[in-house]
């Protein structure tokens, strides 16, 4: 499976104003570190596609990540879920 590092570089500028808009419209939080997508308000984390949208037919209830995605999150996204203003969702 690519990572997202793969395939930024592909995304065109329309590609990025679209990704950006997703985020907005739908709560949701680019977790780069773990390919995945995390929804503000749900806590439910979704696998980033290869066109760069999240797989939301494969999410995954907050309740029921396991260690092993937390141990692989980067500072950063740590931060974002847990330390800043824009996650909302309490477990």
């Amino acid at each position: 499976m690519k990572t997202l590092a793969d395939l930024i570089p592909l995304a065109t500028a329309e590609d990025t104003k679209r990704l950006l808009k997703l985020m907005k419209t739908k709560n949701l939080i680019l977790l780069e570190s773990v390919g995945s997508y995390i929804h503000c308000k749900t806590g439910c984390v979704y696998p980033i596609q290869s066109n760069l949208k999240p797989d939301f037919k494969m999410g995954v209830e907050y309740n029921k990540i396991t260690d092993e995605f937390f141990k692989k999150l980067s500072d950063n996204d740590y931060q974002l879920i847990f330390n800043t203003d824009y996650y909302i969702y309490n477990s």
